[in-house]
């Protein structure tokens, strides 16, 4: 598994990811005490100035990103699996392999997802 694959698209099947949860809930926790809401979303914006961003309930709910990422990883782990080990032994070995850097962009990216999809129910539903 590669971190140049990894993205987040919603929440989709991410219980084989379940027995990572702890862990990436505990960085995410972690992240967000090195760095404040509006760093993140500034972050955000620098990494993809596309996108428009709000920082409302998803975005500021650790285990709604928790999920995201947990079903962004059940994603990369179904596209590349092609060892014998499980898709849960592929996570867990992805997951407790990755650098400090390399988990910090995971977790952005779960923000990332998060506050994308808080801005469009927040704002663009609205227009709708």
């Amino acid at each position: 598994m590669d971190i140049k694959n990894f993205k987040c698209n919603g929440i989709g099947h991410n219980s084989p990811a379940d027995n990572v949860k702890p862990f990436i809930q505990t960085a995410i926790s972690l992240y967000r005490m090195r760095n404040s809401s509006k760093d993140i979303i500034e972050k955000l914006v620098q990494n993809n100035p596309i996108d428009d961003y709000h920082p409302g309930s998803r975005f500021s709910d650790d285990s709604k990103i928790t999920t995201r990422i947990c079903s962004g990883l059940v994603e990369l782990a179904l596209s590349m699996s092609n060892s014998n080990n499980t898709i849960e032994e592929n996570i867990e070995s992805f997951v407790y392999s990755l650098t400090a850097s390399e988990l910090d962009q995971i977790i952005l990216e779960g923000m990332r997802d998060c506050a994308c999809a808080d801005h469009w129910y927040t704002f663009e539903k609205e227009w709708d």
